[in-house]
């Protein structure tokens, strides 16, 4: 049975790659290839899909980038969906006490920093709705994610919907192409592609992908950053799942981590080769605020096809890896990627933070809310997570005594930079939770010993958006 059309109207898609800098390191060919990849998923997954422009020379300026957007969108209606697609470099800086970010537009030759209110204002010229893709450092900054303390979400309105690569603290990785014009690409952009075509990341089967299905399977495989939406867990129908391609490796699940007896930890992890591949693992350590990735060990795949050792026959493939120390110290955060050798070239099939605990210490944990928080204004409650030492952590939504109302975390996160979770003031079942005093209820763990820990309290409102009256709440 194919499935409905998402949305009414048509969409359009702009995509928009920029890889030569003034006054940062040229990403040539990775933003190139990131938008014609991009370009394959939005023709596979889009419905109602009329146009696919795109730009790999970028715009040098603002009033370019506006020109560009407003002849792609050209003739959209309010029923119509605008897709909007940036690779680029973001860049960060303080400004009265507050992280600022912005995209860098750049063509070679003319470079200007891009904030989130101006391409707010810009996409506003654009009737209807509008989906923003951001692959870019510190992109989680322009919806007010992944940033300590308050921030605001420019894009914090019913017609928009954002993805973003990676936190506002954090960078978002590609692996380099040198020598090879074909390769090279952003670890989001080919963990994006992955989850498009796999057909667990319709959760619930309908036949459609929602931003949240979308985000949440994100979150299951790139382990190099942490992907972001807004609004959170969004439900509504957005794309149409991808036929599984010819890649040589899909279908990667990973298993959480276990302490191994004596010392160290293992994961193990599932995937299915569709044609005779080489399979090679990865562990990259985090050190100094990013993962060391040049200093990465990288070990092939042993098994043997025939008389050649290295070659993994078609089928699907359960492996383990164990690790007991990173990057030669007795504790810390690691990278685990998953890589296929295809036409020559590395890429990368998926990854997953693990964590390395020391025994002998009880992580420290702090839970940091605002006060308050107003579902009805498009507001979601940011609960960020900071521990003092490796470990894992799980996050509930929970009523003022503790009681668990709703899960925010899939399943358990590992982030050394600290996590970041985000309530949008629902319960398990859905529903709107109503106006009064909640909590957010962190459990860390080590192994087999776990703690909680509750947060400060913090009052959910509910207010009607249109004039500012109590809204209803169920009951």
């Amino acid at each position: 049975m194919a499935a409905e059309t998402p949305e009414t109207g048509v969409s359009r898609c702009l995509l928009i790659g920029c890889d030569s800098f003034l006054s940062m390191p040229s990403t040539a060919p990775v933003s190139a290839n990131n938008v014609q990849r991009t370009a394959r998923m939005m023709e596979a997954c889009v419905p109602s899909l009329v146009s696919v422009r795109s730009s790999t020379d970028g715009p040098g300026s603002s009033e370019a980038l506006r020109a560009l957007i407003l002849e792609a969108f050209q003739g959209a209606g309010e029923e119509d969906t605008s897709w909007l697609y940036l690779s680029t470099h973001g860049v960060t800086w303080t400004a009265e006490e507050e992280l600022r970010m912005a995209l860098l537009l750049s063509d070679g030759e003319s470079e200007e920093a891009l904030e989130a209110g101006a391409l707010r204002a810009i996409l506003d010229e654009v009737p209807g709705k509008k989906v923003l893709i951001l692959d870019a450092c510190h992109a989680g900054a322009m919806i007010g994610k992944g940033v300590s303390g308050t921030s605001r979400n420019a894009f914090a309105a019913p017609d928009y919907r954002v993805l973003v690569s990676c936190g506002g603290e954090e960078e978002s990785w590609m692996w380099s192409a040198a020598g090879d014009e074909h390769s090279g690409a952003g670890y989001f952009t080919a963990a994006l592609e992955a989850v498009l075509e796999d057909g667990r990341t319709d959760r619930n089967e309908d036949g459609v992908l929602s931003l949240g299905e979308i985000c949440a399977a994100l979150r299951r495989v790139h382990g190099a950053s942490t992907a972001y939406c807004y609004p959170e867990e969004d439900a509504a129908p957005l794309m149409i799942p991808g036929k599984e391609t010819d890649r040589a490796l899909h279908g990667l699940t990973f298993e959480e981590q276990k302490a191994e007896e004596g010392s160290g930890v293992s994961v193990s992890f599932r995937f299915t080769v569709s044609e005779p591949a080489r399979v090679y693992y990865r562990l990259a350590a985090f050190r100094d605020g990013v993962w060391n990735f040049a200093g990465a060990q990288k070990q092939p795949d042993r098994e043997r096809t025939g008389s050649v050792r290295g070659l993994l026959a078609p089928g699907g493939k359960t492996r383990s890896v164990r690790l007991t120390t990173v990057g030669g110290a007795e504790s810390g955060w690691a990278l685990l990627e998953i890589l296929t050798v295809e036409n020559g070239s590395l890429q990368l099939a998926g990854s997953r933070a693990l964590y390395l605990p020391d025994p002998r210490k009880t992580p420290e944990t702090v839970i940091m809310t605002a006060e308050a928080f107003t579902p009805g204004k498009g507001e979601e409650l940011q609960a960020e997570v900071r521990t003092d030492s490796p470990c894992s952590l799980t996050v509930w939504a929970a009523d003022e005594g503790g009681n668990r109302l709703r899960q925010l975390t899939p399943q358990e996160i590992v982030c050394p930079r600290g996590a970041f979770l985000y309530w949008n003031g629902t319960l398990e079942n859905g529903e709107p939770a109503p106006e009064g005093i909640y909590r957010m209820l962190v459990r860390t763990a080590v192994g087999e010993k776990t703690q909680e820990i509750l947060s400060a309290p913090f009052r959910l409102i509910r207010e009607d958006p249109e004039n500012g009256k109590q809204e209803k709440t169920p009951g």
